[in-house]
């Protein structure tokens, strides 16, 4: 499943935020996208490497 589809963000969003093009998300697109991937907020930051869980 793709993650717009199983986050509800939509796919242009998630672009932008992966190409560095939206520097300032909004917190609650960065919580549907964290809840999708199955990873904490804080694991989404700049500085740190995001674990996917495969599942």
């Amino acid at each position: 499943m793709e993650l717009a589809e199983k986050s509800g963000v939509p796919q242009p969003t998630i672009s932008q935020i992966e190409q560095g093009n939206r520097k300032y998300p909004t917190h609650e697109s960065i919580r549907k996208i964290a809840m999708a991937l199955e990873v904490d907020m804080q694991e989404l930051d700049d500085d740190e490497e995001v674990t996917i869980k495969e599942g």
